[in-house]
């Protein structure tokens, strides 16, 4: 096999990845600045194993899936063990500065138990998620993250994420999830009130 070439075991991830990745794209890593032709060349010298790639490019890949909404390429990321999302401090916080966090968290578990704040911050939007709420535009850029197919479990990890945190905004999640009912239930016989009543007279008396 040719000097830098992938190896056959990971080398079909490492390729879709690269093929999810746009040709015009530029990381910017300390004071260099990576181009495609770059990403590719240091995937290719590990031989396509994402997880022997440098862990600072490795974390720019992932900040630039989360701006730019990518959510397929941290799918392949995770399962290619490059990636490993309930550990990602850098998705939480990156997708927070990018508006896409409520989107992350419908298709990951983050540590989001450990930014309380940030969690916070998210609420109201994570609530119109879970309730149905949100506004078109809204709705428009929740169904980009995922292209048009929302995960058949997405408000089940959002809900799962927010269980973690220790805030007010984790009973507000499960107050959004359950609906107000009022349920009877039959009284055990020894609690129940027994009112004695008179005898049916036998003569109502003298008809009027």
């Amino acid at each position: 096999r040719p000097a830098g070439a992938m190896g056959c075991g990971s080398s079909n991830l490492a390729q879709t990845i690269l093929a999810e990745l746009p040709q015009n794209l530029r990381l910017t890593l300390g004071r260099r600045t990576l181009s495609y032709e770059d990403v590719a060349r240091e995937i290719r010298k590990k031989k396509g194993d994402l997880r022997r790639v440098d862990k600072s490019l490795m974390d720019e890949i992932v900040r630039w899936a989360v701006e730019n909404k990518r959510i397929s390429v941290l799918r392949l990321l995770e399962k290619s063990g490059a990636w490993m999302a309930e550990q990602s401090a850098l998705a939480v916080e990156a997708a927070h500065e990018a508006g896409t966090l409520v989107a992350l968290l419908m298709a990951f578990q983050l540590p989001l138990g450990a930014f309380p704040a940030i969690a916070m911050a998210n609420e109201a939007q994570a609530l119109a998620t879970m309730n149905g709420e949100l506004s078109a535009e809204q709705e428009r850029g929740l169904q980009h993250h995922f292209q048009g197919l929302l995960p058949p479990r997405g408000k089940a990890s959002l809900l799962a994420n927010y269980l973690l945190v220790r805030a007010s905004c984790a009973e507000h999640m499960i107050e959004a999830t359950v609906e107000e009912m009022i349920v009877f239930q039959p009284m055990p016989a020894a609690e129940q009130r027994h009112i004695e009543h008179a005898p049916f007279p036998e003569s109502l008396g003298p008809a009027c």
